[in-house]
């Protein structure tokens, strides 16, 4: 939302400034994720090949590209149901969605409307998790598909992203003025350095603090609840009528953005970083659990059988057969969301849910860019030095 915030002083109102900040967001997330993946991968393939004196990109393309493809895939379509959430709050900021209509159907208490426009998103996170679940049986090789039908796929993704690029508003630059952008890097460049040292309670200090402990402790509720969660969401582990009410309940979950979620629950807690809490706890029981999931259904059942064949009860043959696969694979998507409820939280206080985020977009609004780059460059800091620790964690792993 703060990309998007940025994008609307860049290219107006309008559509292409939400598309603009989803494609920078995804870029960014997608190339993190892609060598997160690509460092992790075996690489005696291609170390054998280049000892056979292959060269390093077509041993690169035949020793490491099969190996980060099916994650690569996973991933887009991960961040494809996140960016549907995403793009459907960004009118908040004028950066095109149903967010604005969103907004203003909850604070005119018109829950039919609002419950029509969550109930389209949740068909949209249903479209989207049976076309995961399909690619995923796929990557695994336990589904088929004939060239025509890849042929016919492929043409109607291309056929959507065409129809998509055309109902895009080209930017108005009518409305962009050279001396607010020029004051706009000036701020950036040159941060209001008092406030970036301030001790105070509404220093930037305090500010991040409260954004670190709302995230960590919303990531940590969330991955507690989720980790059972995901064994009741595969058919691995429990009857398939039981995956599916599980599964049912989880897209639900998934598919409210996580704004709306902060609306509906400062009704109920009131402002405040408990609320911030409970919106990020909810958010991240949803995706960790869809996350967790999809690392159950990959991994090797046959240990789990083999104890279960030995006469050993389930949860014990759990904890000893599907665990160790799966605290590393566990980690790094715990960190991984850790990383985005950070951004999360730095949005909420939009809504008075605790955090940075109202600091940084009434700074933004009032052209405040000194305040604003003050606070942009603690975000960088922060994000940077998560990205630092989460590495140190998953090399450990």
């Amino acid at each position: 939302m703060i990309l998007a915030l940025t994008a609307t002083f860049l290219f107006g109102l309008g559509t292409f400034a939400g598309t603009f900040a989803i494609t920078l967001y995804t870029f960014a997330i997608m190339t993190k994720l892609t060598y997160e993946d690509a460092n992790a991968a075996d690489v005696k393939a291609y170390q054998a090949l280049r000892a056979m004196g292959v060269s390093k990109y077509v041993a690169y393309i035949h020793g490491i590209l099969p190996e980060i493809i099916p994650g690569f895939l996973t991933n887009a379509l991960y961040l494809l149901e996140t960016n549907v959430r995403h793009s459907s709050i960004l009118g908040y900021v004028g950066a095109g969605g149903i967010g604005l209509l969103l907004n203003e159907k909850i604070s005119w208490l018109e829950y039919d409307k609002v419950g029509t426009i969550l109930l389209m998103l949740f068909l949209t996170v249903c479209v989207i998790e049976y076309f995961s679940r399909y690619l995923a049986a796929l990557i695994r090789k336990e589904r088929t598909i004939k060239k025509e039908q890849a042929r016919l796929l492929l043409l109607f993704l291309a056929a959507l992203f065409l129809i998509c690029t055309f109902t895009l508003s080209l930017p108005d630059f009518s409305r962009t003025s050279p001396q607010t952008l020029r004051n706009m890097f000036a701020g950036f460049l040159q941060p209001d350095w008092s406030f970036f040292f301030s001790a105070e309670k509404d220093g930037l200090g305090y500010l991040l603090l409260e954004t670190v402990c709302i995230a960590f402790i919303g990531t940590v509720i969330g991955a507690i609840v989720s980790a059972p969660l995901a064994f009741l969401n595969t058919k691995r582990f429990v009857p398939a009528p039981v995956s599916f009410l599980f599964n049912l309940v989880i897209m639900v979950i998934r598919s409210v953005p996580f704004l709306v979620y902060g609306l509906i629950f400062i009704r109920v807690s009131g402002p405040g970083a408990f609320t911030g809490v409970l919106t990020l706890a909810v958010c991240s029981i949803g995706l960790l659990t869809k996350r967790f999931t999809e690392a159950l259904d990959a991994l090797d059942p046959r240990p789990y059988h083999a104890l279960l064949a030995m006469g050993v009860r389930p949860l014990p043959a759990i904890c000893h057969s599907v665990l160790p696969q799966l605290k590393p694979v566990f980690t790094s998507i715990i960190l991984y969301r850790f990383d985005v409820n950070i951004r999360e939280a730095s949005v909420l206080g939009l809504v008075g849910a605790g955090g940075i985020g109202a600091p940084l977009i009434f700074s933004m609004n009032q052209y405040a860019w000194e305040k604003a780059g003050a606070i942009m460059l603690g975000l960088i800091l922060l994000v940077w030095f998560i990205d630092m620790v989460s590495e140190k964690i998953g090399a450990g792993n």
